[in-house]
């Protein structure tokens, strides 16, 4: 809702601010998982011969990687922002990340 066509250099600021904050909870998600195949739940030998836990890690790295070029679209948009640019984000660059977005969320949707 926040990335849509048209947007002003604050709402840009808002999505970068957003980005950052998704990418430290899936760091937080991926630490957490990895604690508990390690150390609780049923332990390593269970997750790591368990075919659904290989395609969750899948899946995590599908949306991490689909999740690289709107934060690198947003890197550079609020690098024009910091030169003193006003309109910084195109219609059609807008669309191109809103795609890669919808894409995580059906990713991520999937994961349970």
């Amino acid at each position: 809702m926040v990335c849509t066509p048209g947007m002003t250099g604050s709402r840009v600021r808002v999505l970068a601010r957003l980005d950052l904050a998704y990418m430290c909870l899936a760091l937080l998600a991926l630490g957490s998982g990895a604690v508990r195949v390690a150390w609780f739940g049923k332990g390593a030998a269970f997750y790591l011969h368990n075919p659904v836990f290989y395609i969750k890690i899948a899946l995590f790295l599908a949306v991490g990687l689909i999740s690289i070029p709107p934060t690198l679209q947003f890197l550079r948009w609020m690098r024009s922002l910091n030169s003193g640019a006003t309109n910084v984000a195109s219609d059609y660059q807008v669309i191109r990340v809103r795609r890669h977005i919808l894409i995580e969320l059906a990713l991520f949707a999937s994961f349970p």
